[in-house]
């Protein structure tokens, strides 16, 4: 059980990081993997209802509207789906990488402060700059 507790909580860290990392495609890509799973269904459905409509010689416009715009989302929603991911992808691993400089950077500052206590506000300065400015290349490039 306690296995299982373990998986749950990485999964909820690592959800905690992708929202941090950018929220707004975060939530399309929560939200756009349902209806990539719901879409083919919604077009059997409404495919299954429009021959039954047909074959009763009842009006099919509805059913043939939702069956084409059903099978129209079955074709793109895979593609902006993936095309969000990657987004998603890229900007995870940026800013993985971004906390991994800010937290060395943080570390050899401290490193440094602790050796040489008489420049601590220099090297503090210093240290606020330089990740000022790589946080500003990252969100640039």
């Amino acid at each position: 059980m306690t296995r299982v507790y373990d998986y749950f909580k990485l999964l909820f860290q690592m959800y905690k990081i992708f929202f941090k990392a950018t929220l707004l495609i975060s939530v399309v890509v929560v939200a756009l993997t349902p209806l990539e799973a719901l879409a083919p269904v919604l077009g059997v459905q409404a495919g299954q209802r429009l021959v039954d409509q047909l074959s009763a010689q009842q009006p099919y416009g509805y059913f043939f509207c939702l069956w084409t715009l059903a099978t129209v989302l079955t074709q793109v929603l895979p593609v902006v789906g993936t095309n969000f991911q990657g987004m998603l992808t890229d900007k995870l691993t940026g800013f993985i990488k971004l906390s991994f400089c800010v937290t060395m950077i943080q570390a050899k500052v401290r490193s440094y402060w602790m050796r040489r206590r008489y420049l601590c506000i220099g090297v503090q300065a210093i240290a606020n700059i330089s990740v000022q400015l790589f946080k500003i290349l990252v969100v640039l490039s």
